[in-house]
């Protein structure tokens, strides 16, 4: 009777180790899983902060060149005028 308890503690074993190989196999797999969403999240919020990044240096460089003017405006001899006063003219439409 003692080996046949001895086969069955085995059988157990055998069982309870096939058991924690598959919940194992499982856990990584759903952690692939949620690894890869979390990859893709990343990626796409990369790309937005890549975009805004780009943005950022055009206007940065438009805000230069802005400057840029200006300094030269006034180098020679250039004003700022008042918005308000500045008219606009536009060409009349032939009939």
């Amino acid at each position: 009777m003692r080996p046949r308890i001895l086969i069955d503690i085995l059988w157990a074993l055998l069982i309870t180790g096939i058991w924690l190989t598959a919940l194992g196999l499982v856990w990584i797999s759903v952690t692939k899983t949620q690894l890869g969403y979390e990859i893709h999240r990343l990626k796409s919020q990369q790309d937005v902060l890549l975009e805004r990044n780009l943005r950022l240096k055009c206007e940065i460089a438009a805000l230069y060149d802005l400057d840029k003017s200006r300094r030269f405006a006034r180098q020679t001899g250039m004003e700022l005028i008042d918005p308000g006063t500045v008219e606009i003219v536009a060409k009349e439409q032939p009939k």
